[in-house]
């Protein structure tokens, strides 16, 4: 392929996946080795064995099962780690590069910024990133940077394209936002703010999407429904996967749908990026946000990034302060957004002038500098995911998809930019391995007889709708009254923490909480729960294995069994 011609753009097609033939596979498999069924840890090896990705896994530095907590467990043995959705493991490379980085700053000095000694200048180092960025989500480089982190990068693109007095698509006065009733809780916080500064109330502004009754995830219809319902609204905001169930959204189909109603439509992919194929030119998105640490593995609290629309980004910004002996535009004019140093265009940033002129494209929202040690750890982890293509296709091994040249060639493009090289790659394998996993904790006889139904998997079935991740309740069926007592202890258990400590994320006395604790210490299985009863697996095609799984899913069998 060459580093012009775009891949497919069809969701559809990137996303299908047939379970009916993988359900065949399996049991081809288990026949060809004479297997006593599908569940059988030998099919996992002969799946491991087929694996053309495999090779990327010795490319991260994953926990050991010592570390874990297993006791007398070899330091050198991997840990089971399914949770890359919460935090992505090291990668070697982001290893190397940060190493690097700190020799560059320890050796130039200020004189990195023009003359970096491994060709990285730090006056551009978000290039080759937002590069890279922009093929995983399927989006010209123009389109991307990195900057900043998610929800201060929400801050800034609601303060942009949250226009209530005068929207910026047009159209009378609206001010509601419509939005998932169980985002994250840092997108609530923003939203409610958003709104509250533009002074309404957010009990009013805020619309809330909720499943149906008796239903965990949200139907498309309903959210199409809701946007045809709210007259008052101008802006749909949602996750692109709903970080509690995993729900993959139709990005595209309520985008089209809410540019139809003339509403702005903004993502939180946080929980998407690096993790499905993503079209977000093509999809015509307004804005999107992501964090990097996840799937990204670019490390706590890493850079995060931001798409704008070309549509958007061509429109630029200035502003004048007035000083005298200034050619700048008066006052301020353009698509306004807050401003900063790092936004300027780069012709004349560091002449100091006071008037700011934007870059073009998403760049133009930067306000300062990034952090080098950040951008390093995430090249390192993006160059990696880089490798998946060509392990695949023996004429992309030699493609540098975050080069000056390939990404001119994308840039280029006037019809579908599609859903880049990176993603479509590592799906055809983080595919079959949530589906492997929910094969085996499906299977009849996961739990016996009355606790048969303990475990609920909470993530679509369909595998067109989620990505790499399945969300599953275990259901707590103790007394009333010893949930009570057990509740009761836990709050003054938690009332008793020193000042400043923070609590675990659920109460260690639930049926999830003890058996996530027994899984990761007797079968080093490190995944999250969630409360109040929901325990989230991640395989990820860069380092996971079938192997794993089914370690995964027999070491949280045996832990069920043992506190049930």
């Amino acid at each position: 392929m060459s580093p012009s011609a775009a891949p497919s753009t069809s969701a559809e097609a990137t996303l299908a996946f047939d379970v009916a033939a993988f359900q065949d596979e399996l049991a081809g498999l288990a026949s060809k080795h004479q297997l006593a069924s599908t569940f059988d840890a030998g099919l996992a090896a002969a799946l491991d064995s087929s694996d053309a990705l495999s090779p990327m896994r010795q490319q991260y530095i994953l926990p050991s099962m010592s570390d874990a907590g297993v006791a007398e467990a070899s330091s050198s043995e991997p840990a089971l780690y399914l949770c890359g959705n919460s935090l992505g493991p090291l990668s070697r490379r982001g290893q190397q590069i940060v190493t690097e980085e700190l020799g560059a700053w320890g050796q130039k000095g200020v004189l990195g910024h023009w003359d970096h000694p491994r060709g990285r200048p730090w006056t551009k180092q978000e290039e080759r990133v937002g590069r890279l960025m922009s093929d995983v989500v399927g989006a010209k480089p123009s389109e991307v940077t990195a900057m900043a982190t998610l929800t201060g990068n929400l801050h800034t693109m609601l303060s942009t394209f949250y226009r209530p007095a005068k929207p910026l698509q047009g159209g009378q006065p609206r001010h509601k936002i419509i939005y998932e009733a169980r985002a994250f809780p840092s997108d609530q916080y923003a939203l409610a703010s958003a709104v509250a500064l533009a002074g309404f109330d957010p009990r009013d502004a805020l619309v809330p999407l909720h499943p149906r009754s008796g239903e965990s995830t949200l139907r498309t219809e309903d959210v199409l429904a809701a946007m045809e319902a709210e007259k008052e609204a101008v802006l749909v905001m949602m996750g692109g996967i709903q970080y509690f169930t995993g729900q993959l959204f139709d990005i595209s189909t309520i985008t089209r749908r809410g540019h139809e109603l003339g509403l702005m439509v903004g993502w939180d992919l946080a929980h998407a990026f690096a993790n499905v194929p993503l079209a977000l030119h093509d999809w015509d998105v307004d804005f999107a946000v992501w964090c990097t640490y996840k799937y990204g593995s670019s490390g706590p609290g890493g850079i995060a990034g931001v798409f704008v629309h070309e549509r958007w980004g061509s429109m630029g910004m200035k502003t004048s302060i007035g000083k005298a002996g200034e050619s700048a535009a008066a006052g301020a004019q353009g698509l306004l957004r807050p401003a900063g140093w790092w936004g300027h265009k780069k012709s004349t940033r560091f002449t100091m002038p006071d008037s700011f002129d934007a870059m073009d494209g998403a760049a133009g929202w930067q306000t300062s500098n990034p952090s080098m040690l950040d951008i390093a750890s995430l090249l390192g982890s993006l160059e990696t995911l880089a490798q998946a293509p060509g392990m695949l296709k023996s004429e992309l091994a030699d493609l540098d998809i975050g080069s000056e040249e390939h990404g001119a060639a994308v840039e280029a493009r006037t019809g579908q930019v599609g859903m880049g090289l990176i993603m479509p790659a590592l799906r055809t394998k983080s595919v079959r391995l949530t589906a492997y996993l929910e094969h085996l904790l499906t299977r009849p006889d996961f739990l016996p007889g009355s606790n048969a139904d303990a475990i609920e998997v909470l993530t679509p079935r369909e595998p067109s709708a989620r990505g790499s991740q399945l969300s599953i309740r275990i259901t707590d069926r103790r007394g009333a009254a010893e949930a009570e007592a057990q509740a009761k202890a836990q709050a003054e258990a938690s009332a008793g923490l020193a000042t400043g400590e923070v609590p675990p994320p659920i109460a260690t006395t639930t049926l999830v909480a003890r058996a996530h604790k027994r899984a990761q210490q007797e079968a080093g299985l490190i995944a999250d729960v969630r409360n109040p009863d929901v325990m989230r697996l991640a395989p990820l095609a860069q380092f996971s294995t079938f192997a794993d799984v089914h370690a995964a899913a027999e070491g949280l069998r045996k832990a069920l069994l043992a506190e049930l």
